[in-house]
């Protein structure tokens, strides 16, 4: 009995000054971080409907996206990635997907309160919140990208982050070449800036505008309007577009392209969700004659796990012209069925 006494008396007396070493040991360094990220969108696709007889009936198994990037954080506050894209958009009858660089960059963090600072090839301000609210870029680009009027990624330099200490205000400043992944092809840079506003959770609001100095009186300068809302169970935006092509071709004629986008998704059920967007464009709207364009697309998102899409879709376009007795192409149909997947080994 003696003895046990004197165990429990040790084991009280043992277990504070244990907790207390515990409690007084440093603690651990953070854990670097570093890991691949990937995408891909593979499609079956069949065009019920075309303006091209060539096209209308065409059908194919396509690997249309393959993304593979890889991350590497230094500390809490430096990090490195670059990605590579492998897509169709070089594929012909007897070639095979082109592989480019994507992305590759070094990112600071807290250079200033709520700072950071982004060289090399990274994303631009043009879609980056728009990618967001969509969400289904296996579907289809954003107005910007679609048509052409400002690239996703650039190569130059950004700072991006927080206006105030709540996070209401955000910017996104940039300076780069202006040719997408393309290597630069003169000595202008383009200009591009967002801000954007998010008064109440979920709710955003955004401004973007970009501007290149082409030479010889010419410039070009883009616009964009987002309004969109986002939660656990819908998301909804719409978005307008607007470009001033300033060209000395012909005196006091400016070319506008102008389009505007509704898109979005619902949640039907835990693993279903209903996908749809509409957008209408206008290559330019001073010019009194040309085609404009409708595009509708629908589709139904089964993900039997969250990072796991298959949507059948649908795209119809229809095409009216400017003048009532001009014509105009057909309308077309494309029917397809795509597989989307992401992926991060970084946790």
């Amino acid at each position: 009995m003696k003895a046990l006494s004197l165990i429990v008396s040790a084991f009280v007396l043992f277990t504070p000054v244990s907790a207390q070493q515990r409690q007084a040991q440093p603690k651990k360094a953070a854990t670097v971080t570093s890991g691949f990220k990937g995408l891909g969108f593979i499609d079956y696709y069949y065009n019920a409907q075309n303006p091209s007889p060539d096209a209308k009936g065409l059908n194919a198994f396509d690997i249309r996206r393959l993304n593979l990037g890889y991350e590497h954080s230094f500390t809490k506050n430096v990090l490195v990635y670059s990605e590579l894209e492998a897509n169709d958009g070089e594929l012909t009858g007897t070639s095979k997907y082109s592989v480019f660089v994507k992305q590759a960059f070094v990112e600071l963090k807290n250079i200033l309160p709520q700072m950071r600072m982004v060289m090399g090839l990274s994303p631009t301000p043009a879609v980056v919140t728009s990618e967001r609210l969509w969400g289904y870029r296996m579907l289809q680009k954003l107005p910007l990208d679609y048509y052409g009027l400002a690239p996703t990624v650039d190569n130059g330099i950004a700072l991006k982050g927080k206006i105030d200490p709540y996070g209401l205000l955000s910017y996104h400043v940039m300076v780069a070449n202006g040719t997408g992944t393309l290597v630069e092809s003169n000595k202008m840079k383009r200009i591009y800036a967002s801000l954007g506003l998010t008064p109440t959770p979920g709710f955003v609001l955004e401004g973007y505008g970009d501007f290149e100095n082409l030479g010889d009186d010419r410039y070009r300068a883009t616009f964009k309007g987002l309004v969109g809302y986002e939660s656990s169970s819908f998301t909804a935006a719409l978005e307008g577009v607007y470009r001033i092509n300033h060209q000395t071709v012909r005196r006091n004629y400016n070319e506008s392209p102008y389009a505007v986008s509704l898109y979005g998704w619902m949640q039907a059920d835990n693993d279903v969700r209903f996908v749809y967007r509409g957008d209408y464009y206008d290559p330019d709207q001073n010019r009194t004659s040309g085609i404009r364009m409708i595009e509708a697309t629908i589709g139904i998102d089964y993900m039997p796990v969250n990072d796991v899409h298959i949507v059948p879709n649908l795209i119809y376009t229809s095409y009216t012209n400017k003048r009532s007795s001009g014509l105009k192409p057909d309308d077309a149909i494309t029917l397809r069925l795509t597989a989307g997947f992401y992926f991060s080994s970084i946790r």
